[in-house]
């Protein structure tokens, strides 16, 4: 009986202080997910909607989730009438032309996602085709994945929206509605907040 109690009291404790601190964390990393959850995208699993908690959470400045979301859609919204427009097409077609709506872009995005815009418009302008967007329509967004890399912070945002589009080319011209689904990718400094966009895609042709 002694021997059986000694083997008992041998056997490692947690020092209440140390339990204790890990209560406190959990806690607070539950009532960060409550809040947050939300306004992370709801096709995620739980599992992957608390991966998007704790990445946030290792933030020393706080992101307010739902005006960064409000912020997300007005320049989603931005950029796609603005890479639409016939001063972005007038660029593109007459080489470096400078204008309002290239300034405005070439701030908000980085090069290489710049480039790419340019490159897309290209091979429109090749087939014939021209792309008026009328209207955009947000059906769902949410936070899609969130990472802090050293001094940097990388949020994608999952866009379900209706487009409505003027297709012209040729001798036709009709107006139609397209549906998309699109991941969107923000970066900014963890010290200072200045977004930029790095990439946008169909979410059909990611891996995730």
């Amino acid at each position: 009986m002694h021997t059986s109690m000694r083997r008992f009291s041998s056997l490692p404790v947690a020092p209440a202080a140390s339990l204790l601190r890990s209560v406190i964390l959990n806690a607070k990393s539950l009532v960060h997910f409550h809040r947050v959850s939300p306004a992370i995208d709801p096709s995620l699993s739980a599992l992957r909607k608390w991966s998007v908690c704790t990445n946030l959470q290792m933030l020393r400045e706080p992101i307010e989730t739902n005006d960064f979301l409000e912020g997300a859609a007005t320049a989603v919204d931005r950029v796609l009438h603005a890479v639409h427009s016939d001063d972005f097409r007038a660029f593109v077609g007459e080489k470096n032309k400078e204008n309002d709506v290239v300034s405005w872009l070439q701030e908000v995005m980085t090069q290489k996602r710049f480039d790419a815009c340019v490159f897309e418009m290209e091979e429109a302008c090749k087939r014939g085709v021209k792309y008026d967007l009328r209207h955009v329509h947000f059906e769902n967004l949410g936070l899609f994945e969130a990472s802090v890399i050293l001094d940097k912070i990388r949020l994608q945002v999952h866009c379900d929206m209706v487009h409505t589009v003027r297709v012209t080319s040729g001798h036709r011209d009709f107006q139609v509605p397209k549906s998309s689904s699109m991941l969107w990718t923000f970066e900014s400094s963890t010290k200072k907040r200045d977004w930029k966009i790095v990439d946008f895609q169909d979410i059909s042709l990611l891996d995730h």
